[in-house]
């Protein structure tokens, strides 16, 4: 998407699966969640931020 809008709304939506995926223990299809919300979004720190502590999250869990 063009409209910055509309892509950190995407990449929050990603962030949102991919929590979501996390409590399911479904943690490599989180893993690529978090990364497209990064891909879609790369400037919004604290986007960043958040999806960072969730990739710790993750690390944790395995």
């Amino acid at each position: 998407p063009q409209d910055p809008e509309v892509r950190q709304w995407q990449a929050i939506a990603y962030q949102s699966c991919a929590r979501h995926l996390v409590k399911q223990h479904k943690l490599d299809k989180a893993r690529n969640y978090l990364k497209k919300a990064l891909k879609t979004d790369p400037y919004n720190k604290s986007l960043s931020a958040e999806i960072e502590q969730d990739f710790r999250l993750i690390e944790q869990m395995i």
